[in-house]
């Protein structure tokens, strides 16, 4: 199955987080998943390996001050990251924008700051979402840069402060609302290799599980309503 399918985990527990990957697990043929089925490699990263068949997978939470949701992202027979954060109006923090972007991320910064909201929760998420899909979330942000590539999607790799060799990923950016929470924003970064060529095509058009939430591309043309 190609498709990268994103779902919601409300209310935020564990056991909620289980509940809603084994239900993806079972749409994909895979019964009986058991929380300690799912591995993680070296570097943290988890997966999910049943009879040779590897499913990636990704989970990030957000925490605001009125409430909290998870979301699972999901894909087979590739690596995936996703990262989930409030997005606030603009002016963001400065120190925080400067401690994470490399030099080559002023052309995308500029990009960014055209959406009105804080362009260093922009960043991160782009930067976060990429770093769980190699595994390498202890790596400092700074290392990764950012561009824009034609086909509407965030490039990331490795910056000139980099030490070595870094997965290099393509991302795409979308915000998240809900009914319930009318006055808030999220902004959600999806991450494949950029090796995977059907699968990073597939990211401009996740199948999304949120009933009463809508998701909605930033960048390039989508929209997805559930």
């Amino acid at each position: 199955m190609g498709v990268v399918e994103v779902a919601i985990v409300e209310p935020n527990t564990t056991t909620e987080r289980h509940n809603v990957f084994e239900r993806l697990l079972a749409e994909r043929g895979v019964d009986g998943y058991q929380p300690e089925q799912l591995k993680r490699d070296d570097f943290g990263k988890p997966y999910l390996e049943l009879n040779k068949r590897l499913i990636g997978y990704s989970y990030s939470s957000a925490r605001f001050s009125t409430g909290s949701f998870g979301l699972i992202a999901i894909v087979d027979d590739c690596a995936l990251g996703i990262d989930i954060e409030q997005w606030t109006k603009q002016p963001g923090n400065e120190v925080f924008l400067e401690s994470i972007a490399a030099p080559e991320d002023e052309r995308v910064r500029g990009m960014l700051g055209k959406y009105g909201h804080d362009v260093g929760i922009a960043l991160w998420v782009i930067k976060e979402a990429a770093l769980k899909c190699s595994g390498e979330v202890m790596l400092e942000p700074s290392h990764l840069a950012v561009s824009m590539g034609r086909d509407g999607l965030f490039a990331v790799g490795p910056s000139q402060l980099a030490k070595g060799a870094i997965l290099e990923c393509k991302v795409a950016l979308y915000e998240l609302q809900a009914k319930k929470w009318p006055d808030n924003l999220f902004l959600c970064a999806l991450a494949v290799p950029s090796i995977h060529e059907k699968k990073v095509s597939n990211l401009k058009n996740p199948k999304f599980k949120g009933v009463n939430w809508t998701l909605s591309a930033v960048g390039h043309a989508t929209h997805a309503k559930q």
